[in-house]
């Protein structure tokens, strides 16, 4: 291990000096400049970085020992203990929040002090960095939202082989642009189009629009308000209208037909469903390009899902997305087709639903912010920094909020699916039930204070969960625990009742409960010895399982969860793959999400669909949106189960996932003999897989601009293969779907309201051949601008658009832009 320094650099400024040498620093914002460097990073069988900090003292006072310290958040892991130099100590309270404390040196205006040590792993993109950085000084907080980052390059990380410019080009090459005029314009692929090149329906400013009686009022103003967007749609008696929508008896659910001449419109449908997928259906039919010359080809369309189940999950616990986003979220979800909202209201960092009686649950574990006990808020996480106000770790939706959302996604065909995640990831109504029986217990209302306690305060139970938390698992063997769960669920099932729009599947969590738990709680000691039918702590979940299918059966609602919950619970934690076949028959519905490639997880959705269990598949390598796009280190999110993209949402085919299984996470080709030992897919396990979903946890969600960035346009991979089949000829259905993407839905995606959505823009390809180069995209459509002299490109350098000859040697460099001059990162050749 190369020997690591810590120094104090003298460094006064010459900038803004008084005559004693002190910095004036009444226009300074903040009393501290941090500049942060990733300086190497080392391979082999325990990979470590090497980091350095210098920290600037700014303000107007000295800096005495033990009065400042560094605090952050980092997903990459913790600092080698051994490495930190003596006269500093370093604490991590749980999960990724890292505090470092300067115990013996005195800093004072103007001078500078360095920091460097190595840290367990490799820091290799942007979300690996530290995160929410703040400063204690004289016992005051300091959020220092723009610290210096170096390093975090291809230079630095060059070991680890990041996606570069030649590989990008090569994953584009063979994708053709094809002429406007033949791309496919409905995404998802309908069943069955047949449209005219040169026949047309026009629609008037004011067109006439009948529906029938099964489409509510809500149902129709959905369809209005979107169609507003091109035309102002007017509702009529059939008899006088333009648009006729009919309910048609042998249609199935959510299947439409549209018939489409030069005079009028017919939909067809199975439900009201179904007449709203053919809205959305022909809102594209509308030329992106030519939006304000309303011509719509005339034609048939025959359409009907592949599958029931057609899901999204948002994360709003980690960090929290305001209720107009996850608005706009459902919006987006039904112009596409999916039709299930799974929100993931609450886990250990924080709680998002406001559940009358129980103020605490948001007060403290919907705020997080520096705090030295957490009595009124969480501790950081996740980059939240050390000010709670006006920060996206803190908010939560009140009721009203929630009907409100629950109403919305109902108008649209969305169904909402709430997760209230138990018994682990539960740490932030842990802290929240603690505060609750702090403040009870000092008015003196001891019975009142432990109704909805959830821990055993003697508990000394030894284990670590997947985020590094020792305190995130709900006692199982405490009454008062089961009143909080039942309090919890009972107010969620009156909010869907309070919207009309009743309960159908409630989503308990399960996942990740760490092995350890409950074993040392005297609570359960004594809980167990009275249970007889109950053998060991093993069972307590299960248990807790049983308690809430006994409420949920009272409301015929279908208990869900992670796939831990038809699982035996046992030493291998989440890794677990032994099935709880007394579950058989239960109205339980698990989602499958632990399969990364190479992990011998990959078939776990098959084992419990062959095995009788409906299921939901969540595939974390294929539909995690929170994975990173490429190994480009300016890319943000994480790669735990490898990378995902729009590609390999479109490439899994759900009933047989081994079709394209070539590599593991990180690359390496996997054995055919593995490949070949993995369970398939019977005919009567086909019936019990549900559909797909994608997950968008939201842990290096800092922004909202970040939540469309990492959805779109991954979404579009997902939504084709949820709706449509996979056809036989591969290579043709991947062309016209990126070619439908770029050339069409980008584009429709800049006319959304407010300025567009901010999708990802892929960073162009570029490739030399002697003095010829080419740059290419993923998204046929895109405008590539590019430059020859070092600069970086705007909107206004040298369009491409047929190779360039430049001298070797030379360095050029090209951004993708879309409609609205909005471009993507800079890609590079030398």
């Amino acid at each position: 291990m190369k020997k690591l320094l810590y120094t104090i650099a003298i460094a006064l400024s010459f900038i803004a000096c008084k005559n004693d040498g002190i910095i004036d620093t009444s226009q300074i914002a903040q009393p501290v400049q941090i500049d942060w460097t990733l300086e190497s990073i080392t391979t082999g069988e325990a990979p470590t970085s090497d980091v350095s900090w210098n920290i600037k003292n700014v303000s107007t006072s000295t800096w005495i020992p033990g009065s400042y310290s560094l605090h952050f958040n980092q997903i990459a892991g913790n600092p080698v203990v051994e490495s930190l130099p003596s006269n500093v100590s370093f604490a991590n309270p749980g999960g990724e929040y890292i505090e470092v404390f300067f115990t013996a040196d005195t800093v004072r205006v103007g001078e500078s002090i360095s920091l460097s040590y190595q840290h367990y792993g490799h820091i290799e993109r942007m979300s690996n960095i530290p995160q929410g950085v703040f400063m204690r000084i004289n016992d005051q907080t300091y959020d220092i939202p723009d610290v210096n980052i170096h390093g975090v390059n291809h230079a630095t990380l060059k070991a680890l082989n990041p996606t570069d410019a030649k590989q990008r080009f090569a994953i584009a090459q063979d994708i053709p642009q094809q002429a406007y005029d033949d791309v496919v314009k409905i995404l998802p692929i309908p069943t069955e189009m047949a449209l005219s090149d040169s026949e047309h329906f026009n629609l008037a400013d004011r067109t006439e629009v009948s529906f029938p009686d099964e489409v509510s009022d809500d149902q129709r103003q959905a369809i209005v308000d979107h169609l507003s967007h091109y035309v102002s749609l007017v509702q009529a008696p059939s008899d006088n209208s333009t648009i006729k929508c009919v309910i048609k008896p042998g249609l199935t659910p959510e299947q439409y037909e549209l018939s489409i001449t030069s005079d009028n419109i017919t939909i067809e449908a199975g439900d009201a469903a179904g007449i709203f997928y053919a809205f959305q259906s022909l809102a594209q039919l509308i030329d992106p390009q030519h939006e304000d010359d309303i011509k719509i080809p005339t034609g048939m369309i025959k359409d009907q899902p592949r599958f029931g189940y057609r899901g999204f999950m948002l994360d709003v616990a980690r960090n929290f997305h305001k209720k107009d986003k996850v608005l706009q979220v459902l919006d987006l979800m039904s112009r596409y087709k999916l039709n299930k909202f799974h929100f993931h209201l609450m886990d250990d960092e924080g709680w998002r639903l406001e559940i009358p009686d129980l103020p605490e649950l948001t007060k403290v574990g919907g705020t997080r912010g520096y705090t030295p006990d957490e009595s009124d808020r969480l501790r950081p996480a996740y980059g939240s920094g050390g000010i709670a106000e006006d920060s996206y770790s803190t908010g939560y939706y009140t009721r009203a909020d929630y009907i409100e959302i629950i109403q919305y996604a109902a108008a649209r065909h969305i169904e909402v699916i709430p997760e209230i995640d138990l018994p682990g990831h539960a740490r932030a109504a842990i802290i929240s039930m603690r505060a609750r029986y702090n403040r009870l217990m000092a008015a003196g209302k001891k019975e009142q204070a432990e109704e909805y306690l959830l821990h055993d305060p003697d508990d000394q139970s030894e284990y670590s969960s997947a985020q590094n938390y020792n305190d995130n698992v709900i006692n199982l063997c405490r009454e008062s625990s089961y009143t909080f769960i039942e309090k919890v669920l009972r107010e969620t099932i009156k909010m869907h009742a309070d919207a009309r729009v009743p309960l159908k599947v409630l989503h308990t969590g399960g996942d990740e409960v760490p092995y350890g738990a409950w074993q040392k709680s005297p609570m359960c000691q004594s809980f167990l010895s009275e249970m007889e039918n109950l053998n060991g702590t093993d069972e307590l979940h299960p248990n807790m399982l049983y308690f809430i299918r006994g409420i949920l059966n009272e409301y015929d609602i279908v208990t869900a969860g992670w796939e831990e919950i038809v699982l035996q619970h046992s030493s291998e934690g989440h890794n677990g793959t032994q099935i709880n076949e007394d579950l058989l028959g239960e109205p339980m519905l698990p989602y499958v999400w632990n399969a990364t490639w190479g992990s011998g997880r990959e078939d776990m959705a098959y084992k419990l669909a062959n095995a009788g269990f409906d299921a939901v598949m969540c595939n974390s390598a294929s539909y995690y949106f929170d994975l990173a796009y490429d190994n480009d280190p300016r890319e943000g999110g994480l790669d735990w189960s490898g990378l995902t993209n729009a590609k390999t949402a479109f490439d899994l085919e759900p009933l047989d996932i081994m079709a394209k299984a070539t590599h593991d996470l990180r690359g390496n080709p996997l054995d055919p003999a593995y490949i070949q030992s993995k369970e398939r897919l019977t005919k009567s396990g086909e019936d019990q897989i549900k559909g797909i979903q994608a997950q968008l946890w939201s842990e290096t969600l800092y922004h909202a601009d970040l939540v469309d960035y990492m959805i779109f346009p991954k979404i579009f991979g997902l939504a084709q293969r949820a709706w449509s089949p996979r056809t036989a000829d591969y290579d043709r259905e991947y062309h016209n779907f990126v070619n439908t993407v770029g050339q069409r839905e980008l584009i429709r995606l800049d006319q959304y309201k407010d300025g567009g959505v901010q999708y990802r823009i892929p960073p162009p390809g570029i490739n030399r051949t002697g003095e010829t180069t080419e740059i290419n995209t993923v998204y046929p459509g895109l405008e590539i601008r590019y430059t020859v002299d070092g600069s970086k490109p705007t909107p206004k350098s040298a369009l491409y658009t047929d190779p360039i000859k430049v001298s070797n040697g030379t360095v050029i460099k090209a951004k993708a832009y879309n409609t609205l001059s909005r471009g993507s990162k800079v890609s590079s050749l030398n």
